[in-house]
């Protein structure tokens, strides 16, 4: 279901206007940043990650509607945003995870191009989500 979801919004993005990316991308943002997860115990705790999930099922359809090309804001999207959820309940995890292997399926054969469109902060830090190691061990692999 998940998958289908964020096929569907992605496919929605990538053939709406360019202008409005930027905006909905700072909307799945504020979304994320607002919903602080309570205690699993707290009645209002379901309801708080359904939020956040929604808001990382967005960030995800951001990242999967440009397969191919790593445009100017998805960088500090992957790693200052989704990589620190990597370790969230699922279904939270489970999304990041899955955005994180197809963002690297489709950026493998041109990640010689690709990865310069990263600081070096940023490529330790995708490394980590992609792989859960360093950059030099992420480099080793894709070569």
């Amino acid at each position: 279901m998940t998958f289908h979801i964020t096929s569907t919004l992605s496919a929605m993005i990538r053939v709406s206007p360019r202008h409005g990316i930027i905006t909905l991308k700072d909307r799945f943002v504020r979304l994320l940043a607002s919903n602080v997860l309570p205690s699993r115990t707290s009645p209002v705790y379901a309801q708080a990650l359904r939020k956040r999930h929604a808001a990382i099922l967005g960030i995800c359809a951001l990242v999967d509607a440009f397969p191919y090309t790593v445009e100017r804001w998805m960088p500090a999207l992957l790693t200052d945003i989704l990589a620190e959820h990597t370790y969230e309940p699922p279904p939270v995890s489970t999304a990041v995870r899955k955005c994180a292997s197809n963002f690297k399926k489709t950026h493998q054969d041109t990640w010689h191009e690709d990865s310069t469109r990263f600081t070096e902060d940023q490529l330790s830090a995708l490394s980590t989500l992609l792989t859960g190691s360093s950059y030099c061990k992420f480099e080793l692999f894709l070569r």
